[in-house]
């Protein structure tokens, strides 16, 4: 949950998959209408991510069909590994939820893999001690 003056202003829910492959997935994001498109969507989605990666070190993915969240494309930290519309027909898992006809069944999404970003310590020079930080 992200706060701003001690109000509650993003949501994020995740969960993990039950499939071998597991990994976190995030099932909703929801950020109130008047702090929407500031960024704090996409901070909350970053900081939990990174999160949930060092804890676990399992993968972390959103599909969203939010047209604002296409902007991750353009961010270090998240890979986009898939944008389109969903219309396999074929697919067993669609078929047997009845999801065939569904109404997101053409509607374009996109689906993104959290690069997990590695901090590095510092080093310590010759004499063991480590740098100062002077700002």
């Amino acid at each position: 949950m992200a706060l701003y003056n001690c109000k509650p202003v993003a949501f994020i829910s995740i969960g993990r998959s039950q499939y071998k492959y597991k990994y976190w997935r995030v099932s909703r994001l929801v950020v109130l209408p008047d702090y929407q498109g500031v960024g704090i969507g996409t901070r909350l989605l970053t900081w939990a991510a990174q999160h949930f990666y060092e804890k676990t070190r399992l993968d972390f993915f959103i599909v969203s069909s939010n047209p604002q969240l296409i902007h991750l494309r353009n961010s270090p930290c998240w890979i986009l590994k898939r944008a389109g519309h969903s219309v396999n027909k074929n697919n067993r898992f669609r078929r047997e939820k009845n999801l065939i006809n569904s109404s997101s069944q053409n509607r374009l999404t996109f689906s993104f893999k959290y690069k997990p970003q590695i901090h590095k310590q510092p080093q310590p020079n010759q004499d063991h001690t480590y740098p100062q930080n002077n700002q």
